[in-house]
């Protein structure tokens, strides 16, 4: 079957720790929330989005490599490495990218992983309506984990992972019920969020053009003495803001992500 894309099931963010043995965690990548539709040693990698990516990753173009099922989807991000630990920043660098020469140069210098976490479709049927639990094992029986794929494990204790993000920074964690069925286009409190990011409300002070066609904002904050200041960019694909390491240090936390209104 040619497969339609999907939008993949969200988490609803919260700020309470769930209680029960039904809850397992997951560390929240800072990365590119990525489906992989294979069939027939043919793979196409679509964003949460439904834009199509296949090209800003020829090196998953093989799935024998990392997967066993003739045909699947699986549900995971795409993350790069800065200074020990995941950076969207970083990822972009790759995601970003259209011409075929610049992400042949970028493959070798900017490394990706592909985290997977969860599978919707397995050797000819849904399994989206089976629990979590046990697409999890689906996932052990076919994903083939290597240097470049790789199957996010469950925590038990979800205050001590949030406690080591904390600690090192990163992005969060996630919180899923094991009972829990796959929703397609869902969003609802079976699976729960829990970020140490921010909103952040920035002055809009210009555009930039891709192809005669807005691709992202230019965006900004007042210092003390009432100067708008340069923060970094956002593009209507991920809400997130593109910080300079430079301005990272001098204007606003990283971890800072822009509300687009």
């Amino acid at each position: 079957m040619n497969f339609t894309p999907v939008e993949p099931f969200e988490p609803i963010r919260t700020f309470e720790f769930p209680q029960g043995e039904q809850w397992i965690a997951q560390v929240k990548w800072d990365g590119v929330r990525m489906l992989a539709y294979i069939e027939k040693e043919r793979v196409r990698l679509i964003n949460r989005r439904g834009n199509e990516r296949t090209l800003q990753y020829p090196e998953f173009m093989n799935p024998s490599e990392f997967c066993r099922a003739e045909s699947a989807i699986l549900d995971g991000e795409m993350i790069a490495i800065s200074e020990g630990k995941p950076s969207f920043h970083e990822i972009m660098k790759r995601d970003s990218l259209r011409r075929q020469q610049e992400i042949t140069f970028a493959v070798p210098r900017i490394p990706v992983v592909y985290m997977i976490f969860d599978i919707l479709y397995c050797n000819g049927r849904w399994v989206t309506d089976q629990p979590l639990v046990q697409r999890q094992k689906l996932l052990q029986e076919y994903v083939l984990p290597s240097t470049r794929v790789q199957l996010v494990p469950n925590v038990d204790h979800a205050e001590g992972l949030y406690a080591v993000m904390r600690e090192r920074q990163w992005e969060g964690i996630v919180c899923k019920q094991l009972d829990s069925s796959y929703a397609i286009g869902g969003k609802d409190g079976r699976w729960r969020k829990m970020k140490l990011t921010h909103d952040l409300y920035a002055v809009i002070g210009g555009v930039t053009y891709r192809d005669e066609i807005v691709n992202s904002v230019l965006l900004g904050l007042f210092d003390e003495q009432g100067s708008l200041k340069y923060i970094g960019n956002a593009g209507p694909e991920n809400g997130k803001v593109m910080i300079s390491p430079a301005l990272q240090k001098h204007h606003v936390d990283w971890r800072y992500r822009i509300v687009l209104l």
